[in-house]
């Protein structure tokens, strides 16, 4: 299947849909965060492990997320 998903370019600042090349669920039991987005109400589901964009520190685990770390989340 060609599957497109949403995804935001660092390199040129712009939203674009990329072709999934390869997806699994590896733990169905697996702890998972819900990171909510006070000011837009925008949220992500995602396990501890998953990397996040933040505009301040790059890419990080989301178990790993401060406070302080600005987020783009997509919608």
């Amino acid at each position: 299947k060609n599957i497109l998903v949403k995804s935001f370019n660092i390199e040129n600042d712009i939203i674009e849909y990329k072709q999934l090349l390869a997806s699994a669920m590896t733990n169905k039991k697996a702890d998972v965060l819900e990171i909510i987005d006070e000011d837009t109400n925008k949220k992500i589901i995602c396990t501890l492990e998953h990397k996040i964009y933040t505009i301040n520190r790059g890419y990080i685990m989301a178990k790993d997320l401060c406070e302080t770390d600005i987020l783009k989340i997509l919608q």
